[in-house]
C-alpha cells in the first residue's frame, strides 16, 4: 500500500476521474476501492483497464 496516494472520496463524488488520476502515477499499478467505515474491499482497478472496455 502506498500511503502517499491514499484518497478519501466523499459520497456523491465521481470515482472515475480520481481513479484515472491515481493510475497516472508511475508507481501505481492498481487502485483498491474500499468502504471507509468498515474498510471492506469492494473492487480493484488496474492500469490499462479503460472505462467502457467490453473486451474482457
Amino acid at each position: 500500500m502506498n500511503y502517499e496516494h491514499n484518497t478519501v472520496v466523499p459520497d456523491q463524488v465521481a470515482l472515475e476521474p480520481i481513479i484515472q488520476r491515481l493510475l497516472s502515477h508511475a508507481d501505481v499499478a492498481t487502485v483498491h476501492v474500499r468502504n471507509l467505515d468498515s474498510q471492506c474491499f469492494m473492487y480493484a482497478v488496474g492500469a490499462g483497464h479503460a472505462s467502457g472496455d467490453d473486451s474482457a
